[in-house]
């Protein structure tokens, strides 16, 4: 692994960043378990986010309730929050995001997520492969945003790579 390290030009950490791996959940239970299940040696807080509709506005039940006996393993691990607001079909998609984004932020605040923590949002197929996880937890000195291809996931039938994390400034 430290040759990796060299490659990006970043250093082996003392010890593993946190990792807090933070989804906005609708329905796919088959694929939060698969996700789960590949990350969770890696993961030390899990965040899930579930609305009471569809990204279509149509109404739905809470599926990871629904569901929760299947997560025991994550369960000591887990924050789950919901937000029930009912927008129309139509409506400004910014504004639902909006709000979503707010509860994560509460959500976040909860966990004590701090600075230099890693932080994992993406949708819950976006399965980061978890020896890539494993790979950031470990480094130090990356840039504070890291723009993963594909073939860094699990749900991609391209090969592994290493060569394929690119560092991206971000300017705050």
């Amino acid at each position: 692994m430290t040759s990796l390290y060299k490659l990006y030009g970043w250093e082996v950490r003392g010890y593993p960043q946190k990792v807090y791996d933070v989804v906005l959940f609708n329905n796919k239970v088959d694929m939060l378990t698969t996700r789960w299940n590949e990350l969770h040696p890696y993961i030390t807080q899990f965040v899930l986010l579930e609305t009471n509709s569809t990204f279509t506005s149509i109404p739905k039940p809470h599926y990871f309730v629904i569901n929760r006996e299947k997560f025991d393993l994550i369960e000591p691990r887990l924050t789950y929050g919901t937000i029930s607001v009912q927008f129309r079909k139509g409506e400004n998609s910014f504004i639902e995001k909006a709000c979503q984004q707010l509860v994560f932020d509460h959500l976040l605040r909860i966990v004590g997520i701090e600075d230099g923590d890693l932080l994992i949002m993406s949708g819950v197929d976006e399965i980061l492969s978890a020896h890539i996880i494993d790979l950031l937890r470990w480094c130090d000195g990356p840039p504070s945003v890291i723009h993963l291809n594909l073939n860094n996931y699990v749900t991609t039938r391209k090969s592994l790579s290493y060569k394929s994390i690119q560092s991206t400034k971000s300017q705050t």
